[in-house]
């Protein structure tokens, strides 16, 4: 059996399309394919389907649930006051999309990540639940549509990223004829038009982008159009897709599991944490073995000086010579313990700063100005839920981060920035890995989730990148007057050309 949700609601079985009876029917199989494999009570369900109770309650709601049943048979299952729908791997649309998604996200080859992405496209049919009439459906419609554009975004990227500018541009000039307030897209055109020696015409519509916001909006261009315009007019190497050798992967393809232990720690107050720590610190360059790269001829250019920092924390301190610890209060303490880089909050912990944050964040004393991947796992120790708290991995001046939230507004997730983009998932993860990557100008950022890295946003920057592990809470609601904890563990970056200071190690 397959179930399609991507366009008009649709059963099939055996290659034949089930006759859906009704409006009301395409709502109910439509919600439940929604939330496929969970639960919803059958109150939520007459809210859901109904914009007013219907005569008959309950049994309004069980008359539906028979007559979808009949057509679908015991797919359709009850579980003590609710109902859901079985759906087996790969049977539903919806979730075809989202695990390519996912497989693009993880994939570093750009045309291998544009041919997923292509495929994901593919599954779509139309728009999303159309002949669906039901208060939940305009809501998760919007939703849906959102998901397909930033895949489609993603997989021009992905194309940019394969050279392909000159064709992109007839495509991306449509899409910002239709879309004019997706400053991605109007991006990624005007890198597309400079990529194509077209430079009058890429900053003619970084112009006309500038007043289009002005005037629809009362805007200015997001930080990273305007850096964009100032890297054309100084026709900077990062916008180019040869400036820089590509960043090594780190020797491990996926993150390690955090080392069984019994953590005994007090609690806190956090309002903004973080940090990054060291003890075993190994530095390569190059690509060999060797640290001393062989001699190149007086003729050739510079090879690019590829460095890699890593740290599983193993002594008891924070290296200074690899991190430099910052916190904002005196009650707020940064240490190594038991193989982990421990960041703790007492509940005394008061916010200071421009900012009004308690923020605690330890950074490599290394910048990155080019291409870099960093990547550290972290998990969550004494942890308060729901209090706005943000833990997770930043590239300070590079206006990109991704976080781990706890938060009152929108609960457990992924959160992620990277200028103008942002990017969120919903998950309820104690521990895990994060990741930020630029190449050839364009930082992307990732969780480890389901055996593979997913991504969750992208933009471009060419300032230098300072990795740091950081902690912090924008103070809109109290803590729970205890300490908070976080731990971080197996930090690693990769990248060309840092910029170090006398004394460090580099």
């Amino acid at each position: 059996m397959e179930f399609r949700i991507l366009g008009p609601i649709d059963v099939v079985l055996d290659g034949r399309s089930i006759r859906l009876a009704g409006s009301r029917q395409r709502a109910l199989l439509a919600y439940l394919l929604l939330h496929a494999n969970e639960v919803t009570a059958g109150e939520q369900l007459l809210d859901q389907l109904w914009a007013e109770p219907p005569g008959g309650g309950l049994a309004a709601l069980q008359t539906q649930i028979y007559r979808l049943r009949r057509l679908v048979g015991e797919r359709v299952v009850t579980s003590g006051p609710g109902y859901a729908i079985r759906v087996e791997p790969g049977e539903l649309d919806l979730e075809r999309f989202r695990a390519l998604l996912a497989q693009a996200g993880a994939e570093e080859v750009p045309a291998d990540r544009s041919r997923l992405l292509r495929e994901a496209d593919a599954l779509w049919r139309g728009a999303p639940l159309v002949g669906v009439d039901a208060p939940f459906a305009r809501a998760e419609a919007e939703a849906l549509d959102e998901l397909r554009f930033a895949a489609l975004e993603d997989r021009l990227e992905a194309d940019l990223e394969r050279g392909q500018d000159g064709e992109l541009v007839a495509e991306l000039s449509g899409l910002v004829a239709r879309y004019p307030l997706r400053e991605r897209l109007r991006g990624q055109l005007i890198l597309a038009l400079y990529r194509s020696d077209r430079q009058a015409e890429a900053l003619e519509a970084y112009r006309e982008t500038r007043r289009m916001l002005d005037a629809e909006l009362g805007l200015e261009p997001s930080p990273a159009l305007r850096e964009l315009e100032r890297a054309i007019l100084r026709h900077d190497p990062a916008l180019t897709l040869t400036a820089e050798a590509p960043v090594l992967e780190p020797p491990i393809a996926e993150p390690r599991r955090w080392r069984t232990r019994r953590l005994a720690f007090a609690g806190a107050t956090l309002l903004a944490l973080g940090a990054a720590g060291a003890s075993v610190a190994t530095l390569t360059r190059g690509a060999g073995v060797s640290h001393r790269p062989a001699a190149a001829p007086a003729h050739a250019a510079p090879t690019p000086k590829l460095i890699s920092i890593s740290d599983a924390f193993s002594n008891d301190y924070v290296d200074p010579m690899i991190w430099a610890p910052f916190t904002s209060d005196q009650n707020v303490n940064v240490a190594v313990h038991d193989g982990l880089l421990v960041l703790t909050v007492t509940p005394h912990a008061l916010p200071t700063g421009t900012y009004d944050i308690i923020d605690v964040h330890v950074g490599t004393r290394c910048t990155f100005p080019g291409n870099f991947d960093a990547r550290v796992d972290y998990a969550l120790l004494d942890w308060p839920k729901d209090d706005n708290i943000y833990v997770g991995l930043n590239a300070i001046y590079a206006n990109a981060a991704v976080m781990r939230e706890s938060s009152s507004r929108s609960g457990n997730e992924y959160n992620s920035w990277v200028v103008p983009e942002s990017g969120s998932a919903v998950l309820p993860d104690t521990s895990g890995s994060l990741r930020i990557t630029r190449k050839g100008g364009v930082e992307t950022t990732y969780f480890w989730h389901a055996g593979g890295w997913r991504k969750l946003a992208t933009g471009i920057s060419r300032a230098d990148a300072l990795p740091a592990l950081q902690a912090m809470s924008d103070q809109q609601r109290p803590f729970g007057r205890r300490e908070v904890k976080v731990a971080f563990d197996n930090f690693s970056v990769t990248g060309t050309n840092p910029r170090c200071p006398p004394g460090s190690r580099s």
